[in-house]
């Protein structure tokens, strides 16, 4: 299996000029583990492999995905922040997160 750090260059090429700083630092297995740990179940295998090979998130199409405590989001929340504030939110039945 090739190491998806191979990968760096080809990171960004392409027509999305929205993109316009580096990658956040890869993190730690961890701090994987830490954010598994918090949310209560696994991160999807190739997830995982993205945040400890390549990034902290911002991979990916649409602002990328989102990173761990300390990495890339929007809105400057991580993954366990976000999750938690989902799970406390009171959603009526059919409503949209």
């Amino acid at each position: 299996m090739q190491p998806l750090a191979d990968l760096g260059p080809l990171v960004g090429e392409g027509d999305d000029s929205t993109v316009s700083s580096p990658l956040p630092r890869p993190v730690s297995a961890q701090a994987v583990a830490a954010a598994e740990s918090a949310i209560g179940y696994p991160l999807p295998p190739l997830l995982r492999r993205i945040y400890v090979e390549l990034a902290n998130g911002q991979i990916g199409p649409h602002g990328g995905v989102m990173g761990l405590d300390g990495g890339f989001w929007t809105f400057g929340e991580g993954i366990v922040d976000r999750y938690e504030e989902r799970l406390a939110a009171e959603i009526e039945p059919g409503e949209h997160p």
